[in-house]
């Protein structure tokens, strides 16, 4: 047995757990727990990795939970987005002699399964109607429509050892997954099932029609109406909110370029950053890659009212953005904000410290 063998045992011991087969490599292992045991934030968040995976041990999502706490205490936000990772109910047993070719058909009948009943929705609030009563708004409540998915059979197709990943077709061209229709039809106990078995809530969707190289996130599919449940329910389970879409685009800057103030502020309270560029676009001509911020959005775009650009502009400085990211060419957000006449949010920027580019470069 190796040092790190011996090592990682004892860490199992200790954390009440015995190893498993080994992924990570010995020199790896060794460093990672040593340097977690001594406190090191990226090691502790990687040895929780490892223990949510079964990488090296054996897979345990309390000890997972314990090294990712150890980690988040002291600032390391992935850490933070990784304890949604772990499921709150424990996985069903499957199926071991299902193979993969298994895993597919019984994958695809649990998809058409939740398909056919895809406008099930239980009784629910409207998003979008309400009455003012007292000063207060009061939104309506919606009856339960449709047939409802039962949750037995759900759990029948995991036990044969359905992949609750499958992508099958869906609208316009928009593939789906389990617990995209899961989503839609806000039923979220399913969703916390299927989670708990495997469902990537950071899946990537592909389409099936002419635009094959595009894809979307559950998030991205969502978080332009945060007062719907499904973007919070996401973001909770350990949804990425700096998804790149097709255009490059994150979310943050996605939702800037529309002044969309409410999924901006919903983005940054969940851990998106706000100085995160655009990333390489998979679609179309558009920008190239870290050409833009939200801000310098902000300060470019055109066609949005005043006061909703300041909002959203306030909002992104309060959450520590760069007011003076400088895009390609070198323009920085003040000097967008001055060529496109918003003087208003000119002050505000000068006002946070923005620099022209020519000052940043001293002339």
């Amino acid at each position: 047995m190796t040092y790190y063998s011996r090592l990682l045992l004892s860490a199992a011991v200790f954390l009440g757990c015995s190893p498993a087969v080994r992924a990570v490599t010995p020199e790896e292992g060794r460093r990672i727990y040593l340097e977690a045991k001594e406190g090191n934030a990226e090691s502790q968040y990687r040895l929780g990795l490892c223990f949510l995976k079964g990488d090296g041990v054996k897979r345990s999502p309390s000890q997972a939970k314990f090294w990712f706490s150890k980690a988040a205490r002291q600032g390391h936000r992935t850490a933070e987005r990784s304890l949604r990772l772990i499921p709150k109910k424990a996985p069903l047993p499957v199926d071991p002699s299902a193979d993969r070719a298994t895993r597919e058909k019984k994958g695809l009948e649990l998809y058409e399964y939740l398909y056919k009943l895809k406008d099930y929705r239980p009784a629910r609030e409207s998003t979008t109607t309400s009455v003012t009563i007292n000063g207060k708004r009061k939104y309506d409540k919606l009856p339960e429509e449709g047939t409802k998915p039962e949750l037995s059979k759900v759990s029948a197709f995991i036990r044969a050892g359905a992949d609750v990943n499958y992508q099958g077709e869906g609208i316009r061209g928009d593939n789906s997954c389990a617990l995209a229709l899961a989503l839609d039809m806000q039923f979220f106990e399913l969703a916390d099932l299927l989670i708990a078995n495997g469902a990537d809530v950071n899946l990537e969707i592909g389409r099936s029609d002419e635009y094959k190289n595009a894809s979307s996130s559950l998030l991205s599919r969502h978080y332009f109406n945060p007062r719907a449940p499904q973007a919070a329910y996401l973001l909770e389970h350990g949804a990425d909110p700096d998804y790149v879409c097709n255009d490059g685009k994150t979310l943050l800057i996605s939702a800037a370029r529309y002044g969309n103030e409410e999924s901006i502020r919903f983005l940054l309270e969940n851990g998106a950053d706000p100085n995160k560029p655009n990333g390489k676009p998979r679609l179309g001509h558009y920008k190239p890659a870290n050409s833009e911020t939200a801000l310098w959005v902000l300060a470019d775009v055109s066609g949005l009212q005043e006061n909703s650009i300041n909002a959203a502009a306030k909002l992104l400085i309060e959450h520590k953005a760069d007011v003076n990211f400088r895009a390609r060419g070198g323009a920085t957000p003040l000097d967008r904000a001055i060529a496109t006449g918003k003087s208003s949010l000119a002050r505000i920027l000068k006002e946070a410290g923005a620099k022209t580019s020519r000052e940043l470069d001293g002339k």
